[in-house]
């Protein structure tokens, strides 16, 4: 009996995960609405400014899809290929998870749009624990996080800039 009381949760349990739960399917609704996710190709790019920082994290994803990593682009850089090994701007995690994401979307744009996307969910999270740490109740949490996931810093950055709006 006191193992089958261990696998059912707690309500407060219930209850938080419940609140992290709407969190994250609110700001989905949101980003739905907000861009049309049921009606675009992610194959190309949600925001296309067509900036040079866009193209070259276009350029810095697509070389992680190609070469395995971004460190070394045998297709861009003639005769030898670009090497960013001194360049001093990546953050490795937000690549890795790109990496990951490529596995399953070859395409960069792809990859770069369901990163972008993920950014939203992942700040929601992050906000939520940091509001509900701070001891804000359930509902205020809720709606903190999801006004902190919509601020305009991550729409202007967007894709143009990946690491810093994740």
């Amino acid at each position: 009996m006191a193992m089958l009381s261990k696998l059912i949760p707690e309500s407060n349990t219930l209850k938080e995960f419940l609140s992290y739960l709407t969190a994250i399917v609110v700001s989905i609704a949101i980003l739905i609405w907000i861009y049309g996710l049921l009606k675009i190709d992610l194959n190309y790019l949600l925001v296309n400014r067509g900036g040079s920082d866009e193209w070259f994290q276009a350029m810095v994803t697509k070389g992680l899809i190609d070469n395995g990593w971004f460190w070394h682009n045998s297709f861009v850089g003639m005769p030898t290929g670009l090497d960013l090994y001194d360049f001093p701007h990546f953050d490795s995690l937000p690549l890795f998870i790109m990496k990951i994401i490529s596995l399953f979307f070859r395409n960069y744009a792809a990859t770069m749009n369901i990163y972008f996307l993920l950014t939203f969910i992942f700040t929601a999270l992050t906000s939520m624990f940091v509001l509900r740490h701070f001891g804000i109740s359930r509902l205020s949490s809720v709606v903190g996080s999801v006004l902190y996931n919509f601020l305009p810093y991550h729409f202007a950055t967007g894709e143009i800039h990946l690491t810093l709006a994740s």
